[in-house]
């Protein structure tokens, strides 16, 4: 069943490697090549489809023991009538991306959650204006990476308004 949205991203040479439709995963991991380009062409396909994300997450995974922490962007959308992730990772190898039905974080905690209503391409302009970035260690990691992006996502509540007047 072919459509707009491919169903595996091989992390090996970041080539699509067939389509179908977008009940599929997207898939990467932290390993392999930078692929913020492919993550910027998914969201296009997503801004295609109409795709509002609802609710956006910071997700903590323990690394070394519980010594240090790995944090995760998770947005989360309705397709299919069934809820998806599209979760982001920041990391020393770049960005990496996974888009599925699955729990995006199954060993880890969320950090922070708030309900949003942003589109796929409000999400790409936000990911392009830190597209200079590199990550460092202590002053560009997945935390303030997290943080950035989260704290830039304006909090809808439940009546649908947003919280400022």
């Amino acid at each position: 069943a072919a459509s707009s949205l491919f169903c595996w991203l091989d992390a090996r040479n970041a080539l699509p490697s067939s389509s179908a439709s977008s009940s599929c995963n997207v898939s990467s991991s932290l390993e392999g090549m930078d692929q913020r380009w492919q993550l910027l062409a998914h969201l296009d396909r997503l801004e295609k489809e109409r795709i509002i994300f609802r609710h956006v997450a910071i997700w903590r995974q323990g690394l070394w023991m519980g010594v240090v922490d790995h944090h995760t962007l998770v947005y989360e959308y309705f397709c299919d009538r069934r809820l998806r992730s599209l979760q982001i990772e920041w990391g020393k190898d770049g960005l990496f991306f996974q888009d599925g039905f699955e729990d995006p974080c199954p060993t880890g905690d969320v950090l922070s959650r708030k309900m949003c209503r942003i589109s796929a391409a409000q999400a790409k302009e936000q990911l392009q204006e830190l597209s200079g970035k590199n990550y460092d260690i202590v002053k560009w990691n997945c935390q303030q990476f997290c943080s950035k992006i989260f704290d830039q996502i304006p909090e809808v509540f439940a009546g649908g308004g947003s919280g400022s007047f």
